[in-house]
């Protein structure tokens, strides 16, 4: 027992003096911070051989074409030093971008080591949208909304000119740290009347080299001048009963207005009576008499009205008897 042990403590002794490479770098990881889109940054990885025999690096291997290296020396003797050069283009990149780099070699411990850099890619100027959408806008009031201009190279974003042809538009402009904010406002007053839905534009420039204008749309589309409470009525019952909902019609600048004749695509759709006098609100009830058959219904209300702007409104129906 005791020869074996001297034997193997021998082997071991022998085994640790064979001289040998090892490759070591200075920094594994490289963080480029914020840069712009399209832009080419480099930085150099320092290796270094601190092993007792020459190293030989066999491949430099970038993941994607984005990156290229630059090696001067692929062969070093103990003690020696070179570097990797990269270069990556950020061209078509945005957002938090991680890449890395496999560098091949015959240190017999780590003959592959993973070089890793990463980037935020962002654009000098971020608009938080690029559509402002106005839904249901009223005729008699004004509508408002927000577009930040956030400064992704932390340096304050500069307007030089707000360029707008709707006169019916407004944009005011308000300073929020490094970040512009657009202050979009709306007056449906001043839409033309027979205008009901609509899409202008709006030029914004800048100091900004990389961005010196940006366009914005601005979409809307208008409330109608009178509405009704139902869009839609749905029903659900059984056959030989009768099914009923009171509607309300309304002017949403407080007009008064008539109510000239009702229409129904069924014979079993019917609305039984309705005040024709000019008020700025009317109700009455819609049914489905109890004649009608089982089956799926799906039928439309066309409601004739008296108003200048807006001359018929209409009340979809689906129904399901059983």
């Amino acid at each position: 027992m005791r020869i074996v042990f001297a034997t193997f403590a021998t082997s071991c002794i022998c085994l640790a003096q064979t001289p040998a490479p090892i490759i070591s770098f200075e920094k594994m990881h490289h963080d480029f911070g914020r840069i712009s889109p399209g832009k080419i940054v480099s930085y150099k990885f320092d290796i270094m051989n601190k092993g007792s025999a020459p190293l030989q690096i066999k491949e430099v291997l970038p993941a994607c074409g984005c990156t290229i290296t630059k090696l001067p020396k692929w062969k070093l003797e103990p003690s020696e030093t070179t570097s990797i050069e990269i270069y990556f283009n950020s061209s078509g990149m945005l957002g938090n971008v991680h890449k890395s780099i496999t560098v091949t070699s015959d240190d017999p411990v780590n003959p592959k080591v993973e070089l890793t850099f990463g980037a935020s890619v962002v654009r000098e100027i971020m608009p938080s949208k690029s559509v402002a959408i106005f839904d249901e806008l009223s005729r008699y009031t004004s509508a408002s909304t927000t577009i930040r201009l956030e400064s992704g190279m932390e340096s304050p974003v500069e307007i030089t000119a707000v360029k707008n042809s709707a006169p019916y538009i407004t944009c005011e402009i308000q300073r929020e740290g490094n970040d512009v904010l657009l202050n979009l406002s709306i007056n449906g007053q001043l839409i033309p009347k027979q205008s009901n839905k609509g899409r202008d534009t709006l030029f914004v420039h800048t100091t900004s080299v990389e961005v010196p204008s940006l366009q914005f749309f601005v979409e809307w589309d208008m409330m109608p001048e009178i509405t009704a409470s139902h869009k839609r009525i749905a029903w659900s019952g059984e056959v030989g009963s009768e099914l009923r909902t009171n509607v309300s019609l309304s002017h949403s600048g407080g007009k008064s207005f008539k109510i000239l004749d009702v229409t129904s695509t069924s014979p079993y759709v019917k609305v039984p009576s309705f005040a024709k006098n000019s008020t700025s609100k009317h109700e009455f009830d819609v049914t489905m008499v109890a004649e009608a058959k089982a089956g799926m219904y799906y039928e439309k209300l066309t409601i004739k009205l008296d108003d200048p702007e807006q001359s018929e409104l209409e009340i979809s129906i689906a129904a399901v008897l059983r």
